[in-house]
């Protein structure tokens, strides 16, 4: 029930139970639908990093995940936060990484200011 209220409004996983949050496969679909669901993703499901790379891929972040963990330039990641939803996915990045100075990078990028 759950995978089909989220492919019709990924929004809706901000209604979900724990359980349903850290779900990998009706996460993602949420996440595919709206990249905004990606607020809601259970912190289980967002240290797994499977699941990250999906999700940077479904949020058109394509290779970002391979660019932090190879210690790509901060600048050339950065320029994927666009919107409040980014800034998440940038510091979850940041933590498989272990680079915190992506973080305050994130931290300090346009998306975050407008928010």
């Amino acid at each position: 029930a759950w995978l089909k209220k989220v492919q019709a409004k990924g929004s809706s996983l901000g209604e979900a139970p724990d359980q349903i949050r850290n779900d990998y496969e009706i996460v993602l679909a949420a996440v595919r639908q709206d990249a905004a669901s990606l607020w809601f993703a259970g912190r289980e499901l967002c240290t797994a990093s499977t699941f990250i790379q999906e999700v940077a891929t479904a949020m058109s972040w394509h290779g970002a995940f391979e660019l932090a963990q190879q210690g790509a330039s901060l600048s050339q990641l950065l320029g994927n936060v666009r919107k409040p939803v980014d800034v998440k996915l940038a510091l979850i990045l940041a933590v498989h990484a272990n680079s915190p100075d992506f973080a305050v990078m994130a931290l300090s990028a346009a998306a975050v200011q407008k928010a």
